[in-house]
């Protein structure tokens, strides 16, 4: 058994906190404990599997660049809830077209304010602070306004495998047996496999492209070794390639991020090619066959 495995939330939490750059195997290891729990949450909040997945990478994300701000007053998978929380509430706002003006009474303290209590409309200070599993302030709450006759609450459903992370998996792994290599995960991969949009563009060649702030961040820290794309003039992703891949490639590659960033509307992007110190700027038009990402698309 690994000292990973058999380690508590906290010391784990203490071990990636004071780990050396690089080092990311004890925040694999609670990423590992907890992420089943925090994508089916994610699904039960949103109703939406794919839209869950890239929430729950970004919680992760973000815990991850959050640990030293952690101060430990509550668990770990506590924070994170947190963190998820914030994440979906967000999302649902958004979706439904009333970002701001969504007001939760129950938990309204622990959120930033609304449109309407910044306008004076709802009085902040009788807005409530619950958080948590347990439902014993709601009951007390529901007693005080005669109510006491309710449903059984209950949990969401577990997920005991998640489709798309096993399908990056067992690309990576296919990937580096088609390199002449073991077919054995490197410290940095969980990470990785959690984070971004992944594209098989050959067996021995994957571009992984960043969907948000956060994410482009953790690509940053891992572009040593690998191809570290992003578009010069206009704002969009980073995005890393691994392995060798042909001039072809190389220019599909380009065209796929151009197409993520705010330049997929125009003829032409330039984007930066960074191996080491090398720099090369290609001007290519944004990929628009749909049917051709989708199909590399992991």
């Amino acid at each position: 058994m690994s000292e990973e495995s058999s380690a508590t939330d906290a010391e784990l939490v203490a071990s990636a906190r004071r780990a050396p750059e690089g080092d990311t195997r004890a925040y694999e290891a609670l990423l590992g404990r907890h992420r089943d729990a925090v994508l089916a949450n994610c699904r039960y909040l949103t109703r939406s599997p794919d839209d869950a997945e890239d929430l729950a990478q970004e919680v992760f994300v973000k815990a991850y660049f959050g640990l030293s701000k952690f101060e430990g007053k509550s668990q770990f998978k506590t924070w994170v809830q947190r963190i998820k929380i914030n994440q979906c509430l967000s999302f649902i706002e958004k979706r439904s077209g009333l970002e701001g003006r969504l007001l939760r009474p129950l938990s309204a303290r622990l959120l930033p304010p609304t449109l309407p209590e910044q306008q004076g409309l709802v009085d902040r200070e009788r807005l409530l602070d619950i958080s948590g599993r347990s439902r014993a302030r709601q009951m007390a709450l529901a007693g005080e306004l005669g109510v006491h006759d309710w449903p059984q609450p209950a949990g969401g459903c577990c997920f005991l495998t998640d489709e798309s992370f096993g399908r990056k998996f067992f690309d990576l792994l296919d990937g580096r047996q088609a390199a002449g290599e073991p077919r054995r995960l490197r410290q940095e991969d969980v990470l990785l496999l959690s984070t971004g949009r992944h594209f098989r563009m050959s067996p021995k060649v994957k571009l992984i492209v960043g969907r948000t702030e956060v994410e482009n961040a953790l690509l940053e820290r891992y572009a040593e070794g690998r191809a570290r794309l992003a578009a010069r003039d206009v704002t969009g992703p980073v995005a890393l390639v691994e392995g060798q891949p042909t001039w072809e490639e190389r220019m599909l590659a380009s065209r796929i991020v151009a197409r993520y960033g705010k330049g997929r509307s125009s003829p032409e992007v330039v984007v930066e090619w960074r191996e080491g110190d090398e720099v090369e700027f290609h001007s290519v038009p944004p990929e628009a066959d749909e049917t051709r990402i989708e199909a590399m698309r992991v």
